[in-house]
């Protein structure tokens, strides 16, 4: 009797040891999976800030490449308009000043005609009167000279 009790004893403290070894095993496990789990998350996390890091980087320089673009593109246009708006000027003043030279030549021409017109008219006019008082004179003093 006595020995069927100390096994039944000796058995339920076996098992109550094993158990107690199996729960304290399982909860060391548990504890293993969860830091494990925590660990991944973590990890995760960390990917996840990464990538969003490298995202917001690689838009900002896209951003930046395009403003330069933009401000290189608009350079060329002011550069490109103030060129033409020059080029305008300066033609503007080479055909003003074509036009004012070829106007000084005619306006000289011109005058050199009508002004030997005038001087042709004035030995036309001198002429005639000399020939008409030549003519018209009675040569008188030559014969009483003579």
């Amino acid at each position: 009797m006595v020995k069927i009790i100390v096994n039944i004893i000796v058995k339920i403290i076996v098992t109550t040891i094993i158990i107690i070894i199996v729960v304290i095993i399982n909860n060391i496990i548990v504890q293993s999976i969860k830091m494990m789990m925590m660990m991944m998350m973590m990890m995760m996390m960390v990917m996840m800030m990464m990538m969003m890091i490298i995202i917001i980087i690689i838009i900002i320089i896209i951003i930046i490449i395009i403003i330069i673009i933009i401000i290189i593109i608009s350079i060329i246009i002011i550069i490109v308009v103030v060129v033409v708006v020059v080029v305008v000027v300066i033609v503007k003043i080479i055909v003003n000043i074509i036009v004012k030279i070829i106007v000084t030549t005619i306006i000289i021409i011109l005058v050199v005609i009508i002004n030997n017109i005038i001087v042709q008219i004035i030995i036309k006019i001198v002429v005639n009167t000399i020939v008409n008082i030549i003519v018209n004179t009675p040569s008188t003093p030559s014969s009483t000279s003579s």
